[in-house]
């Protein structure tokens, strides 16, 4: 399995080693989560007021043409550790 990083948006989690993050799937829907500090890479701290763009780590399971079934490192909120992503949405790990 291959991993990727996946843009996301970032908000503070609930708790103080967390962070809230929100991504889109492959038809726009959005997905949300919750990822500790050390699995996030985003440049600044986010606030509520002033969410940031950061990334997350992710596995790319499956390829089916533009689109890519990715494994996130944590469950959604709305529905498991899997989601259907457009594969020009990750970028390679360095």
């Amino acid at each position: 399995m291959s991993t990727y990083l996946l843009p996301c948006t970032v908000t503070p989690g609930q708790f103080s080693d967390e962070y809230a993050v929100a991504g889109q799937s492959f038809d726009g829907n959005f997905f949300s989560l919750f990822v500790p500090t050390s699995e996030l890479h985003a440049p600044i701290v986010p606030s509520h007021q002033s969410p940031v763009e950061g990334v997350i780590e992710v596995e790319l399971l499956k390829r089916q043409g533009d689109l890519g079934l990715i494994r996130l490192p944590r469950p959604t909120l709305e529905n498991g550790r899997t989601v259907t992503v457009k594969l020009n949405s990750l970028m390679p790990t360095s």
